[in-house]
């Protein structure tokens, strides 16, 4: 089973820089945790050389990786935001590695629960048995785009529990505002349980 685990590790990403990732679930043999392969201590120029450099030659946002403890069985789990943005001002050449940003972690029946952002539904309800087959976003709750072209998120708040084989959690589905929900982490059984506050 997974255990929910909150602890800074220092890890050396792929272009050889140092920077802090957070453990999140353990599991009998691998454990997950969060990671972003292009940040950077630092500041100036010179990092924002080094940041462009990592998102332009692949490099990963924050997002969900996996360890068995070896080095070789220590990898992403899935790249749920791939690419990155440009995120240039006037002349200064700026570019940034997309992630999804994954947080607000729980466990239910061998399976870790969290919100995460693709880049197309905003900040949704995803889970992850530690596959990536089994790493997906359980229901886009609300559907749509800000006028920018930005997705709308659902999520109200990064709390979420486990209780009677169901998750439970505030969202907004664009039409009863923020209101209780539950899942038992299939799009046909996610729900609002009732709309306390109609209108």
């Amino acid at each position: 089973s997974f255990h929910i685990f909150d602890e800074v590790m220092v890890f050396n990403n792929h272009m050889g820089y140092t920077q802090e990732s957070v453990i999140v679930a353990i599991m009998d043999d691998f454990f997950l945790f969060t990671h972003n392969d292009c940040f950077f201590f630092g500041f100036g120029v010179a990092l924002q050389s080094q940041v462009n450099a990592c998102a332009l030659n692949g490099g990963y946002g924050e997002e969900l990786w996996i360890s068995d403890g070896t080095a070789s069985g220590t990898h992403i789990l899935k790249d749920i935001n791939p690419g990155y943005t440009n995120t240039s001002v006037g002349s200064s050449l700026a570019y940034a590695a997309n992630g999804s940003s994954p947080h607000g972690f729980t466990v239910l029946n061998h399976e870790v629960f969290f919100y995460a952002d693709d880049g197309n539904h905003g900040l949704e309800l995803w889970k992850t048995d530690g596959t990536y087959n089994g790493t997906q976003m359980v229901l886009d709750i609300y559907p749509g785009y800000y006028g920018n072209g930005d997705p709308i998120p659902s999520f109200a708040s990064e709390d979420m529990f486990s209780f009677q084989n169901e998750i439970y959690f505030t969202a907004n589905d664009g039409t009863h505002g923020i209101e209780l929900w539950s899942s038992d982490g299939t799009a046909a059984n996610t729900a609002m349980i009732i709309d306390y506050n109609p209108g």
